[in-house]
């Protein structure tokens, strides 16, 4: 009896004869969906193929074609610890669903084109790499809801289309994750709410069409990296609500639309890389653009520290190190006001010894020294002077350490105003 395949509107995995061709490979498979309709559809859901399969230590569908307007739903569908797959195979206009499926060896969809349906991989599981380098999807939105990565991911060259890309409370347990050189379409891609472990994130050339939000990452200060360096933003991009221990990579990066660093935070790292300072050099840009006045000093401090450490010239290096310790480069006011006390108080002291031990008149001196511009100041110091020093010749030892202290009195004092002019943007 022939069977009219026109007038199936399924390709189950409860047809035995649909598994067999399936499992039989390319040229099988392919000729077996050109019997049926352009709308079939095509449902292994909860299937588990390592039963019916008869030979080999891998699942190729490599090639493989689809009814050009059916969904495909592998939900729940098991493929055993044999690697997968699915490069060079062309979807067709339906759905795609691998929903809550547990890949568990390696698994390759390079070269896949998907059509303008939604693709979703729903809670599914990556145990092993997964690689979609040059994949091509649709109008469609892409859903990666709730997935698990267990080790690196790779969309590099890849294409999405026109759709959505969701990564929403997706976990990222593997060393790396490259969209490097990817093309994003008009939808928005959103990763908000994704966990990171030790993972490097990497969005090199890339160009995102629609709005990007890396916004509430969890593990966010457990990522290795995160760059888009050379990358193109057509619109917003948003990293608020983070806190990194890498450095955010925007370097070289076209902005057209506002990026968001609200309450975001980079914290200050061991040891400083090459080429961070260019990295944070561009992020206190943005900070700046934002009207983010106090985030982009904070950022500024890692910046020279970076330099810093690209210097050769010792000197300057010595000189940089001694501008950070004293008031962290111009931003606190509490370390040479503190500084200024101590300077006056071992002044104070030390008139104090050398003048038989005449503590009020030291003091008065010694203040008079640190605050010299003071209208008393002039007339205070030569009159404690003075009376310090009634009789005798005064070694002139004591006017280089008049001088010294006066000199240190200014570098502190105007450390202090570069405090005060950086902490109220005077």
């Amino acid at each position: 009896m022939n069977t009219n395949y026109k007038d199936k509107k399924t390709i189950s995995g409860n047809d035995n004869e649909a598994l067999d061709e399936f499992l039989a490979g390319k040229e099988r498979w392919n000729a077996y969906v050109e019997k049926h309709g352009d709308d079939t559809e095509v449902d292994f859901s909860g299937v588990d193929f390592p039963e019916y399969r008869k030979y080999g230590d891998k699942f190729n569908f490599s090639g493989y074609r689809f009814p050009k307007k059916g969904h495909v739903i592998f939900e729940e569908a098991n493929f055993g610890g044999v690697v997968v797959y699915f490069d060079n195979a062309k979807f067709g206009e339906g759905n795609v669903n691998f929903d809550k499926v547990k890949f568990k060896s390696f698994v390759r969809f390079k070269y896949t084109e998907f059509g303008k349906g939604v693709v979703s991989f729903h809670e599914a599981i990556f145990c092993k790499n997964v690689n979609f380098d040059f994949a091509k999807f649709g109008e469609g939105d892409v859903y990666f809801l709730g997935t698990e990565f267990r080790e690196s991911l790779f969309f590099m060259m890849a294409d999405f289309g026109e759709g959505g890309v969701y990564f929403t409370e997706a976990k990222f347990r593997g060393a790396g994750v490259h969209f490097n050189g990817t093309k994003f379409g008009q939808g928005r891609l959103f990763f908000k709410e994704a966990e990171f472990e030790n993972s490097d994130m990497m969005f090199e050339y890339c160009e995102f069409k629609g709005d990007v939000s890396f916004r509430s990452l969890k593990g966010s200060d457990k990522l290795n990296g995160l760059s888009f360096r050379n990358s193109i933003f057509n619109k917003s991009l948003d990293i608020s609500d983070n806190s990194f221990n890498c450095i955010p990579n925007l370097s070289n990066t076209k902005l057209t639309n506002q990026v968001s660093l609200d309450r975001m935070k980079v914290n200050h790292p061991n040891t400083y890389k090459k080429g961070d300072g260019e990295s944070l050099c561009r992020l206190k840009e943005i900070a700046e653009d934002n009207k983010s006045y106090q985030q982009a000093l904070d950022i500024h401090v890692m910046e020279m520290r970076a330099k810093r450490c690209e210097c050769e010239s010792k000197p300057s290096r010595i000189l940089d190190c001694f501008f950070d310790k004293l008031c962290v480069y111009g931003q606190s006011i509490s370390r040479p006001t503190i500084c200024l006390l101590v300077s006056i108080a071992v002044s104070w002291g030390f008139y104090g010894y050398c003048s038989n031990l005449n503590m009020e008149n030291s003091f008065l001196y010694s203040l008079s020294q640190a605050l010299p511009f003071v209208s008393a100041g002039r007339t205070s110091e030569n009159y404690n002077f003075n009376k310090l020093f009634t009789c005798g010749t005064v070694q002139e030892w004591m006017y280089f350490f008049s001088l010294i202290q006066g000199l240190f009195s200014f570098v502190f004092l105007f450390l202090i105003g570069l405090g005060l002019r950086n902490r109220f943007r005077l």
